[in-house]
């Protein structure tokens, strides 16, 4: 069963419909399609949509890992060189807060 939630794009419930279809029968396209009361032609239409974006998620996932791997070879040679803020992909990172008049100097 699909349950809808917030934050669920409709086409993200479409494409997991879609998914469970195809699994219930069998990988038949066929088949799929007659159950969603959809045409062939429609479904390998949404089916190619789905792939496009999948490849895109994979592509920008490829880049992020890219960018973490850069990162750890700068840790590795203990200098760890600051990353420029267009590279963190607009992420925030909480800072330490540190209040210098309670901490004692030695």
């Amino acid at each position: 069963m699909i349950i809808w939630s917030p934050g669920v794009s409709l086409e993200d419930m479409e494409e997991k419909i879609i998914e469970k279809a195809y699994e219930h029968y069998g990988h038949s396209p066929e088949k799929t399609a007659s159950s969603l009361k959809i045409s062939m032609e429609k479904l390998n239409e949404k089916i190619k949509k789905f792939a496009e974006k999948q490849k895109e998620i994979n592509h920008m996932l490829e880049l992020e890992k890219k960018k973490y791997e850069k990162y750890l070879e700068r840790a590795r040679g203990n200098v760890v060189k600051p990353i420029p803020m267009k590279d963190l992909m607009n992420k925030q990172y909480e800072v330490e807060k540190v209040d210098y008049k309670k901490k004692k100097i030695d």
